[in-house]
């Protein structure tokens, strides 16, 4: 089948890009082309994907069918992209023009020995690879554009995560995604362990997800394969994103294959920086990927890298971006000009006395 060929070769960075476009072409030939006249004027497509084309990263398919050895020419240089579940939860969506109150919950655990064994097996990676040092300072970098709660390092437990999530407009969760055991086809959500919890208490499930109470403007999973779930024929996909949406979170940004720590290091703070600077969130997305394939060597270029991160939600932004309040920066901003001014008052106070 086409979709899997290409999802094979755009999951592997050693892939021949001519033939990830050639594949691509095909694709983008028979999924959107039949709709290019109504498509002419657009830069936004909001998709509501089939259970066969839920896991296809739409912005990584050429515009042309042929187009140059580095893969210049995708749809993500013409559109914006957002997914939905269904034609109901698109019709749920709001579309506030921004968030009042932007707090980030950003947690990026480390994991004791025990676990760490545990990963290990369960993602196929050395243990040496099991603490993620990109995510830690993924979530330092985060906490520059917005009032950011970080829980990094051993602290990182799935209790406290289920005690603070409630209380934060965004979650940030950068950790690893692995196979369920009741159904490999379903992801879990790994957080490290209390001294008293069992290996079981460290990994946060989608039917645990579904019993929570949640209103959060956003989740992101920047967490390997957290898209990936069953094919649904109403739903297209039942995965973690899914079962944020139904306990109550507006929208969430997911992985479809296993990201580079290097690339997500990169492209997620430059997601956090577009939305402090006021674009939605769908186009903060397609920003922070252009920054990464504008800023990088041509290796990086392959959709590999940057396609993995998809968004399934509205396009709202988190803040303005024109006023200084809405971001943490405009804080520091207000206490140095405060500071002159009364530096400057009092100099002003002291020349007149002495005159």
């Amino acid at each position: 089948m086409p979709i899997n060929k290409y999802n094979e070769l755009v999951c592997t960075p050693s892939s021949s890009i001519k033939e990830l476009d050639i594949t691509g072409a095909y694709l983008r030939k028979i999924i959107l082309d039949p709709f290019s006249s109504l498509m002419t004027k657009a830069n936004k497509l909001i998709l509501i994907p089939s259970m066969h084309t839920w896991v296809l990263p739409f912005d990584a398919l050429p515009i042309n069918d042929t187009i140059g050895e580095i893969g210049e020419g995708r749809l993500i240089e013409r559109y914006v992209f957002q997914k939905e579940f269904s034609l109901t939860s698109w019709q749920k969506d709001d579309n506030e023009s921004e968030v009042p109150d932007v707090r980030i919950l950003a947690v990026a655990p480390r994991f004791n020995a025990p676990l760490k064994k545990q990963l290990s097996r369960l993602t196929s990676r050395d243990t040496s690879l099991i603490d993620l040092p990109g995510s830690r300072k993924e979530c330092l970098k985060i906490s520059e554009f917005f009032p950011t709660k970080l829980i990094i390092g051993y602290d990182a437990t799935e209790q406290m995560f289920d005690s603070l999530a409630p209380h934060f407009s965004v979650i940030h969760l950068s950790t690893h995604g692995v196979p369920s055991k009741e159904n490999d086809k379903l992801q879990m959500l790994a957080f490290n362990a209390n001294p008293s919890d069992t290996l079981q208490d460290c990994f946060l499930t989608l039917y645990e997800i579904l019993n929570m109470k949640l209103s959060n403007n956003l989740v992101v999973l920047s967490a390997c394969r957290s898209a990936i779930g069953i094919s649904n024929k109403s739903e297209g996909s039942i995965n973690l994103a899914w079962a944020f949406r139904q306990a109550g979170v507006k929208s969430i940004l997911v992985s479809q294959w296993d990201v580079n720590d290097y690339a997500s290091s990169e492209i997620m703070p430059a997601f956090y920086k577009s939305l402090s600077d006021g674009f939605g969130k769908a186009e903060a997305l397609r920003q922070a990927k252009l920054d990464f394939i504008a800023g990088n060597d041509p290796l990086f270029h392959h959709p590999y890298y940057w396609a993995a991160f998809d968004y399934i939600g509205d396009n709202s932004q988190l803040c303005s971006g024109t006023s200084l309040f809405g971001n943490f920066r405009g804080v520091y901003f207000y206490a140095a000009m405060s500071i002159i001014l009364l530096i400057t008052f009092l100099i002003w106070r002291y020349r007149i006395k002495n005159l």
